[in-house]
């Protein structure tokens, strides 16, 4: 990550100078030496340390100004994705839909040519009771 000063580092996290040089003497902050031997603390160990950063409105307001006509056309495009994401989902959906009812039609089908029907033989020499009972009242 990137290195800070000591006065960089104090206002980047809200604490004092004094506070990091007693995390340091601690050992809760590491330093590293610049070129002159200047103590540099990574801006990781900051952040383990102190929790998040603050950060300037000062700095930050043209960074956002010049950050936001590029936030705006990748929100932009985004959001075209998204929409035709949906879109390719909603195909999706109903051509599931269609072959889910395709395989019921077909698993019906396939059910009523598996369906096995019983054959009721019809002895002639001797007539069924329902028969005789028929005739017998006819005659």
């Amino acid at each position: 990550m990137a290195l800070l000063s000591i006065s960089q580092a104090a206002r980047t996290a809200g604490v004092s100078r004094q506070t990091l040089h007693t995390y340091i003497k601690q050992g809760k902050l590491t330093t590293q030496q610049d070129n002159d031997g200047n103590p540099l603390l990574d801006t990781s160990d900051l952040l383990r340390v102190c929790g998040a950063f603050k950060i300037d409105s000062k700095i930050l307001t043209p960074v956002l100004h010049a950050l936001t006509p590029d936030l705006q056309a990748d929100n932009g495009l985004l959001r075209a994705e998204l929409t035709s994401a949906r879109e390719l989902l909603r195909e999706k959906e109903q051509t599931i839909r269609a072959k889910d009812q395709t395989i019921e039609v077909q698993a019906q089908a396939l059910r009523l040519l598996e369906h096995r029907t019983v054959e009721v033989v019809v002895d002639q020499d001797q007539p069924s009771w329902i028969v005789r009972l028929l005739l017998h009242k006819i005659w």
